[in-house]
């Protein structure tokens, strides 16, 4: 008796995980593949085989053969992408002035599956590439590009920079160097001009005015301040049209001799220090 098969097994492959709805996959694909032959059976059938390679229409290929020597094959396409796609960022220094035009130029790539999204925000706002913003957001600054692509890979990067004013330091009567000295009960006026980065004076910052007692170094918190003059408002400066300059008037009746530190805060992140001492 002759068993006589000339039919070919059957094969199917099934792929693990499934693409995405772009064709896509960004991690490792098995590959799987059934066998079967109703007359003869199989005699061999291909085992799994992993993807995890990049690269877009990688064709995976897998013979069947049934026990009378008839073959069979298919084939899938597996197009495997599992590299982020790339960010350039806009080429910023850690700080700037006030009122800086500043361009933002920055772009995202993708050399495999390509960008389906890229989106850029300054401070939680959308920025497009090549927008020049004016900076007037004091402290700091948050700038975030992030980039999909048709795998479903991610990138994202964000940086920081300072805004701040353009500081004059204290102006007379008092010295930067720390030397002034003043009778204790005595006004002093504290002065101080700011500018943005086309050097045009500003009128419109909120800068207040705090005091520590010095030692060896900074004993105790900072004081609440007293004005001279009925034009102050608590600790906050006054702006001066008339000199372009920031005036508070400290008196001193309340204080003690010895050497006393006044921080200025311009509301931007800086530290501005000067040192006097009062005599009795």
């Amino acid at each position: 008796m002759v068993n006589l098969d000339k039919s070919s097994p059957h094969i199917t492959a099934s792929i693990t995980p499934q693409p995405n709805g772009s064709g896509w996959n960004n991690t490792d694909v098995t590959v799987t593949f059934s066998c079967s032959d109703p007359l003869s059976g199989i005699l061999t059938c291909p085992n799994p085989v992993t993807v995890a390679s990049d690269g877009e229409g990688q064709m995976i290929s897998g013979n069947a053969i049934d026990q009378a020597g008839n073959s069979a094959t298919t084939s899938v396409t597996i197009s495997l992408d599992k590299t982020p796609p790339m960010l350039s960022m806009p080429n910023l220094t850690s700080t700037y002035l006030y009122g800086y035009p500043l361009p933002f130029n920055f772009s995202t790539s993708d050399l495999l599956s390509g960008i389906t999204n890229m989106a850029a925000t300054l401070n939680g706002g959308p920025i497009s590439n090549g927008n020049v913003v004016t900076l007037n957001k004091l402290g700091i600054n948050t700038f975030t590009l992030s980039a999909s692509d048709r795998a479903g890979n991610t990138s994202s990067q964000t940086t920081t920079f300072n805004v701040v004013y353009n500081f004059s330091g204290v102006l007379q009567p008092i010295n930067p160097d720390g030397s002034s000295i003043f009778k204790l009960g005595s006004t002093v006026p504290v002065k101080f001009q700011l500018k943005d980065a086309n050097g045009v004076y500003v009128s419109t910052a909120v800068a207040k005015i705090y005091l520590a007692k010095v030692t060896d170094g900074i004993t105790g918190t900072e004081l609440e301040v007293t004005s001279t003059s009925s034009a102050d408002t608590g600790n906050t400066f006054r702006y001066d049209s008339s000199g372009n300059q920031y005036i508070f008037n400290l008196g001193t009746k309340s204080l003690s001799a010895g050497t006393w530190r006044i921080r200025i805060d311009l509301g931007d992140g800086t530290l501005n220090t000067a040192l006097i001492s009062l005599k009795k």
